[in-house]
């Protein structure tokens, strides 16, 4: 394992036993590149309606990946509101199973097939890795301006 690099990203996903494995699978293979999870669990504050929390982890959060295969309403509005805080989303969708829906299609999004674990791992830590690589050339960019 890496050290982390002070990056964190949340999987929005519907709570189901197929989605455990893939939280499971996309935090080893991110935090092999430094990238911590924020946890659901950990975030939801007493006091605090559970949207709000979700709205908040959203925030905090450098990357989302957004898992659309179910076709969750909840998973859809999430991403809208990872979307208008203009953070970096990237819509997985299982092979076979999910659809893209159309308005998203236009995006960059990933098909995975779960009997690949290696091969989404690979994908998703290529994606992170180009966004870490593009925020650390801006910040160099930022220091040499100013």
């Amino acid at each position: 394992m890496n050290e982390t690099n002070g990056f964190h990203y949340l999987l929005i996903a519907p709570a189901s036993g197929r989605s455990r494995v893939l939280r499971h699978l996309i935090a080893d293979a991110l935090r092999d590149v430094g990238i911590e999870p924020i946890l659901m669990e950990a975030t939801i504050a007493l006091g605090t309606s559970i949207v709000e929390s979700i709205q908040q982890a959203i925030a905090r959060a450098d990357l989302v990946i957004v898992d659309l295969t179910e076709s969750n309403p909840n998973v859809m509005y999430e991403m809208g509101f990872a979307h208008a805080l203009k953070k970096p989303v990237l819509p997985i969708v299982q092979q076979r199973i999910g659809q893209v829906p159309s308005d998203i299609a236009g995006y960059l999004y990933l098909v995975y097939d779960p009997s690949e674990p290696d091969e989404l791992r690979h994908n998703i830590q290529t994606w992170a890795a180009r966004y870490t690589h593009h925020y650390h050339s801006k910040q160099v960019i930022g220091a040499l301006q100013g």
